[in-house]
């Protein structure tokens, strides 16, 4: 056990839903420690109010908790690039983090709380960590029960780059309830994976599983570099399998398969074309 571990609600009857919903580890300056969010009051014999830090050792308060009607459904771990180095970011469902107004997400530095813009209209069920890999670096994103974020439209997932809230496309039609990032199929691009309570994913049927990445450099790339095989603006390991595989290809080899040089055959000189250019990048 760790401690006496948590207990503790609001409410006539509420034993009965005390849990732990959310682990995460996170260092705040003093050492890496685990963080537990839910549904509970106390963590050993600490006012807690539903999220928690266990050192090894003991248990502590993140300056009160979140409340008013509080949960921590989900937690995550950014260095958002504004200042202050790491942050753990808690979402579900709360008015306040400590004595700040928070809309059902908040980011905790260790020391205070601070609010992600105005927060989501609704419940957080869902937080990750995505690089969409358009040059903003990584990014929050979370899911769940809501119909804004920051104030505009948001369908149950947006994201959050430091500064501002976005969505996700028109997102989807139904309740998010978990996340991950995984390669997007085509071995090149990470791409974000969404599951939930949905039919749809930016209007098109996805039954309650989706994969969201940006349009653009995942596919399209407007001047990709000589040896860009894959289409994904730079000429990497990725290009190489690829002429690999489809090497002695031929006559009538195409440049997907590998021909650089457009003489039907994939063959010496286009290794010599591609690793050339090994590293050169498109837009």
């Amino acid at each position: 056990p760790l401690g006496t571990g948590v207990s503790g609600c609001v409410g006539i009857g509420c034993e009965d839903f005390v849990r732990v919903e959310s682990l995460a580890v996170f260092n705040d300056g003093s050492g890496s420690a685990l963080y537990a969010g839910g549904n509970f009051r106390f963590a050993g014999t600490s006012l807690v109010n539903n999220i928690a830090r266990w050192n090894g050792n003991s248990w502590s308060s993140l300056d009160g908790g979140v409340m008013s009607l509080g949960a921590v459904h989900a937690l995550a771990v950014l260095d958002d690039g504004s200042g202050g180095g790491s942050a753990l970011y808690a979402g579900g469902r709360f008015g306040h983090a400590g004595s700040t107004p928070s809309n059902n997400i908040a980011k905790w530095n260790g020391v205070s709380w601070s609010p992600l813009g105005g927060g989501v209209s609704g419940i957080v069920r869902a937080l990750t960590v995505f690089d969409d890999g358009f040059g903003s670096g990584p990014a929050i994103y979370a899911g769940g029960v809501f119909g804004q974020a920051g104030g505009n439209a948001a369908n149950f997932i947006a994201k959050w780059n430091g500064a501002s809230w976005s969505q996700l496309a028109d997102g989807v039609n139904g309740v998010v309830r978990a996340m991950t990032v995984f390669e997007n199929g085509f071995g090149n691009r990470l791409a974000l994976y969404v599951g939930g309570e949905f039919t749809q994913a930016d209007g098109s049927p996805a039954n309650h599983i989706a994969r969201w990445q940006e349009c653009g450099r995942s596919f399209l790339c407007s001047n990709p570099p000589v040896g860009d095989i894959n289409n994904d603006c730079v000429v990497d390991l990725n290009d190489f399998v690829i002429l690999a595989a489809n090497f002695g290809a031929g006559p009538g080899a195409t440049f997907s398969q590998g021909d650089l040089n457009g003489d039907g055959f994939v063959n010496l000189n286009d290794f010599i074309i591609l690793a050339g250019n090994f590293g050169s990048t498109g837009n």
